[in-house]
């Protein structure tokens, strides 16, 4: 039988005095962590389906093929775009003339318009004269006529 010294039994019995205490401050953040882990793990969670690997793979060249016609479509936009600048630039400069020329015809025609509507209040105004004169006439030759 093999002895131990009083001071090996000391630290014996430290250690035994601390162990409960450590043991359950372990398996409380055993516990945290594994409720850390369900609850990433967790498809809820998630955002994506947990699959086999052959599925993810599959997945995962789906969306670079997308990436890669997206890249494509983009890359023959950007050299399509000069084109369609200059494009427009050259419709701007046509349209530019022609907005003036329907200014010009808009001014022309309110013109005519305010003409149109000042001569046939002239005629109106003359036709009244007229109608004034022809009144007269008849009255005075009507009085002659009566008087004779």
């Amino acid at each position: 039988m093999k002895m131990v010294d009083h001071k090996t039994v000391l630290d014996y019995i430290s250690k035994a005095t601390t162990l409960p205490s450590q043991t359950a401050e372990m398996e409380v953040e055993i516990a945290n962590l594994e409720r850390e882990q369900n609850s990433a793990t967790s498809p809820s969670s998630s955002p994506l389906p947990k699959l086999p690997l052959s599925d993810t793979l599959a997945l995962l060249s789906a969306g670079e093929a997308e990436l890669a016609r997206l890249q494509k479509e983009l890359a023959e936009a950007d050299l399509a775009l000069p084109k369609k600048l200059a494009r427009l630039e050259a419709l701007e400069s046509e349209i530019g003339p022609m907005e003036m020329d329907k200014e010009g015809l808009e001014k022309f025609a309110s013109e005519a318009v305010r003409m149109r509507d000042s001569a046939r209040a002239e005629g109106r105004v003359d036709r009244e004269n007229m109608g004034r004169w022809y009144k007269a006439v008849f009255e005075g030759l009507e009085g002659v006529l009566a008087g004779r």
